[in-house]
C-alpha cells in the first residue's frame, strides 16, 4: 500500500505540474495575441488616417482646380436641382440673369421665361443619357458674349442620376471666326466685283476705241469733204479724251492705294476755282444733251473766307468727279455745288443733285472700288466705277471726310470737309 500511495501522490504531482506548464502557455498566448490584435488595430488606424488624410488632399485638389478654372461647373440631379456649383457658374448666372444660385436651388426656376423651355430641353436630353455641346451668344450689358456649354449624364450601376455641365467662354474665338467668315465673304465679292469690274472695263475701253479706229477709217474716204472731216475729227477728238479719262481713273486709284500720289499746296481761291468747273460742265451739258438741268456753283460765305491754301488740282478733280456722277444719274431737276461754314465754322463742301438717288442699303458700297450701283442699268450710263473711290482717296490723302445722304427716287448729297488755311 506505501508503495502504490507514493506512486499516485508522484502522479498527481507531475500532472499539477504539466497543467500549470500549460496554463502559463495558454497565458502568455494570450497575452501576445492581446498584443498581436494591439498592433493590428494601431496599423490599421494608422493606415486609415492616411487614407482619409489622401483623401482630403485629393479632394482639396479638385476643389482648387474646379473653384480655380475660369469655366463654369454644375450638377444636377433628375428635378433639375443643383448637387454642385463652382463659384463661376455662380457669378456668371448672377450677372446675366440676377439671380444667385445655391445647392439644392432649382435650375429651371431661376431661369427667365423665354429662355427656360430651351434649357429644360438640353437637361431632359441630358438626362435621357444624351452627350453633347451647343454654343450660344447672350447679351450681356449690351455686350454679346459667346459661350460654349458641355452637357454630361451622371451614371452610377447603369443608371442616369443626374448631369454634370461644363461652360467656356468663347467669345475671342468666335469673334475671330466670325471675322474669318466676313474676311472669306468679302473677299469672295471682291473677286466678284473684280470680275465684273474688268468686264465693264473691257467694254469702257473698247467702246471708244471702236470709235477712234472707225471714224479714223473714213477720214481717209472723206478727206475731201471739210464737213465730215470736222465731223469726224470731233468725236475723235470726244472719244480720245474719254479713252484718256478712263486710263487717267486707273492710273490714280492704283496711285492713290499704293500711297504714290503727292499734295502740292497752294493759295487759291474758291470763286475762280468754281468759275472754271462752271465753264466746263457747261460744255459737258451741251455734248451730254442736258442743258435743261440747273446748275450751279457757289462759294457761300464771306469773299474774304474764300482764299485758301490747299491742293487746287486734287479738290477739283473731287469735284469733277462728284459733279460728272452727278450728271450721269439725273436727267432732269438740279445740280448744285460749292462750299458754306457749318455751325462749329468748319468749310464744308458739297455737291447735291436730284438724280435716281442710292439705296439705303447699298450707300455703304458706292465707295468701294470695282463696286456699281444697279449694274445692269449703268451699262447703258457708262462709267467704270472708280469715280468715287477716287473721291473718297483723294478727300483722305488731304486730310478729311466725306458723306453721303441719298434718298431712293429723291437725289444724293455728297459733302466733305478739308483742313484748309
Amino acid at each position: 500500500m506505501g508503495m502504490f500511495a507514493a506512486y499516485n501522490i508522484e502522479h498527481q504531482i507531475r500532472r499539477n505540474f504539466f497543467l500549470n506548464q500549460k496554463l502559463d502557455v495558454e497565458k502568455l498566448s494570450v497575452l501576445e495575441l492581446n498584443k498581436s490584435l494591439e498592433n493590428t488595430v494601431e496599423e490599421r488606424t494608422k493606415e486609415l488616417k492616411k487614407a482619409k488624410e489622401f483623401t482630403e488632399a485629393i479632394n482639396a485638389n479638385i476643389t482648387a482646380i474646379i473653384e480655380g478654372t475660369n469655366d463654369s461647373i454644375w450638377a444636377f440631379n433628375p428635378n433639375f436641382e443643383i448637387l454642385f456649383i463652382n463659384q463661376v457658374f455662380q457669378k456668371e448666372f448672377e450677372l446675366s440673369f440676377g439671380v444667385r444660385l445655391e445647392p439644392g436651388a432649382n435650375l429651371l426656376e431661376a431661369l427667365p421665361e423665354q429662355i427656360m423651355p430651351l434649357w429644360r430641353h438640353r437637361y431632359e436630353r441630358v438626362l435621357n443619357n444624351e452627350q453633347f455641346t451647343v454654343e450660344d451668344a447672350i447679351d450681356i450689358r449690351n455686350e454679346i458674349i459667346y459661350i460654349q456649354v458641355s452637357f454630361n449624364p451622371i451614371i452610377r450601376k447603369g443608371e442616369v442620376i443626374g448631369g454634370s455641365c461644363f461652360g467656356s467662354k468663347i467669345t475671342h474665338r468666335k469673334i475671330a471666326e466670325l471675322e474669318l467668315i466676313k474676311a472669306k465673304e468679302r473677299a469672295e465679292e471682291s473677286d466678284r466685283l473684280k470680275t465684273a469690274f474688268l468686264q465693264n472695263m473691257s467694254h469702257e475701253i473698247r467702246t471708244p476705241m471702236n470709235a477712234i479706229m472707225g471714224f479714223s477709217r473714213l477720214l481717209s474716204k472723206n478727206f475731201n469733204d471739210k464737213q465730215k472731216l470736222e465731223k469726224y475729227t470731233g468725236i475723235i477728238n470726244q472719244r480720245s479724251g474719254d479713252l484718256l479719262d478712263i486710263i487717267n481713273d486707273i492710273l490714280d486709284i492704283a496711285k492713290i492705294e499704293s500711297g504714290q500720289l503727292s499734295i502740292n499746296v497752294e493759295e487759291f481761291e474758291l470763286n475762280e476755282l468754281f468759275s472754271e468747273l462752271t465753264l466746263f460742265f457747261r460744255e459737258q451739258q451741251n455734248r451730254m444733251g442736258k442743258q435743261e438741268i440747273k446748275f450751279n456753283l457757289t462759294a457761300n460765305c464771306h469773299p474774304s473766307a474764300t482764299f485758301i491754301i490747299s491742293d487746287k488740282v486734287k479738290l477739283k478733280q473731287i469735284f469733277i468727279n462728284l459733279i460728272g456722277n452727278a450728271f450721269k444719274f439725273t436727267q432732269t431737276g438740279t445740280i448744285e455745288g460749292g462750299c458754306k461754314f457749318d455751325k462749329n465754322n468748319n468749310l464744308i463742301f458739297y455737291v447735291s443733285d436730284t438724280g435716281i438717288g442710292i439705296p439705303a442699303d447699298k450707300q455703304q458700297f458706292v465707295f468701294e472700288r470695282f463696286s456699281q450701283i444697279n449694274q445692269e442699268s449703268n451699262k447703258a450710263i457708262g462709267g467704270t466705277g472708280l469715280g468715287l473711290p477716287i473721291v473718297k482717296g483723294l478727300v483722305a490723302l488731304l486730310g478729311g471726310e466725306i458723306f453721303l445722304k441719298s434718298e431712293l427716287g429723291k437725289g444724293s448729297v455728297f459733302s466733305f470737309t478739308l483742313p484748309h488755311k
